[in-house]
């Protein structure tokens, strides 16, 4: 265990797991004191190994830590998946290859509600409909339903 001594950093951090309907801020998460000169502080999420885990133990924090990388690399291409003269074909190889990686990196943990579900699915429709660039009101007015992510489950 490595504690924290002055202003040296600890490597170390505890995590309270509230018991059901138990509020986490009423409890003491206040640091702790070892050997009386180092000490360990709480924190309310911690990262292992590429996955959020939180005191709630929801899946939430992971979701959203994986939807913001995965939409900075699909802005990053955005030149190439807006571009009119590569075939879908070729830009859904790239989005497999380098932008649903991203997303679903450590997703083997998550244990998704519905809601959660639906906000994966709207960023992977939002990127499918930039790559075919078609917008909402052609999805709307011509009623294009994007079939591509209802493999993962239900619509």
């Amino acid at each position: 265990m490595h504690v924290c001594r002055g202003d040296t950093a600890s490597k170390t951090e505890a995590m309270y797991f509230p018991p059901k309907r138990t509020a986490y801020e009423a409890a003491d998460t206040s640091r702790f004191y070892i050997d009386g000169t180092g000490f360990i502080d709480f924190c309310e999420k911690f990262k292992y190994l590429g996955s959020i885990l939180h005191y709630s133990l929801t899946s939430d924090a992971g979701v959203d830590k994986r939807i913001a990388p995965a939409t900075a690399a699909f802005g990053a291409l955005k030149n190439i998946f807006t571009d009119k003269y590569l075939s879908e074909e070729l830009k859904g190889e790239v989005y497999k290859a380098l932008i649903l990686p991203t997303l679903l990196y450590g997703c083997e943990a998550w244990s998704l509600r519905e809601d959660l579900f639906k906000r994966l699915r709207s960023f992977h429709n939002k990127c499918a409909r930039s790559m075919c660039r078609v917008n909402l009101h052609h999805t709307f007015r011509h009623h294009i339903y994007l079939e591509s992510f209802s493999s993962l489950g239900p619509p």
